[in-house]
């Protein structure tokens, strides 16, 4: 149940902050005035390390579930929200005059030539940001959580009990490289177009 408590929560934080991240980064990186005002707080915040957070977040959300959504939600967003604003700068020009002359206006173009042009950076950088995300998360619930592996894994550590420490540690190992091997193969089969 620790296990699939923490994967319920690494999938619910991760799915927000991937879309909100997504939509903000290809509208600051769409409009210069968004991204004036946005990308340098954003420059500040992913220098924090997202468990400095965590203490804060278990405070302010009324159950340990919410603040550990809320700690993958800092540990994905702000780099994908950087990274989406990146890639919307790589766009050709040619591409997006082209658009332009065809009558395409900001919805469509964020729709149309944006997003298609981004998903593949997107679904590249998944590998990397579930990883992250799951190591904050078990972080998070060491802090003080009362779910998930990292809680099991502090719980027996209290109790000296390191066989089933070791069995925690291990399975963090296993969900990762089960994790980085299944979004690896989604990624092949997804982006084959690129």
């Amino acid at each position: 149940s620790d296990v699939a408590g923490s994967l319920s929560l690494l999938f619910w934080g991760f799915l927000l902050a991937v879309i909100f991240g997504t939509l903000l980064g290809m509208l600051a990186g769409w409009i210069r005035r968004v991204r004036e005002v946005l990308l340098p707080v954003s420059n500040v915040i992913t220098l924090i390390p997202p468990l400095m957070f965590a203490a804060y977040l278990i405070m302010i959300f009324s159950t340990f579930r919410q603040a550990a959504i809320a700690v993958i939600f800092f540990a994905v967003f702000w780099p994908t929200f950087q990274g989406t604003i990146a890639r919307v700068g790589q766009i050709d020009k040619s591409i997006l005059d082209a658009a332009r002359t065809m009558g395409v206006q900001t919805p469509g173009m964020l729709v149309k030539v944006i997003f298609p042009f981004c998903l593949p950076e997107i679904i590249k950088s998944i590998s990397k940001s579930l990883r992250g995300a799951f190591m904050c998360l078990s972080g998070a619930e060491m802090l003080g959580m009362n779910l998930g592996i990292g809680y099991f894994i502090e719980k027996y550590k209290a109790f000296a009990d390191y066989r089933c420490v070791l069995a925690g540690i291990i399975t963090v190992g296993v969900i990762t490289t089960v994790i980085d091997v299944a979004v690896n193969k989604i990624e092949k089969n997804v982006i084959r177009w690129e």
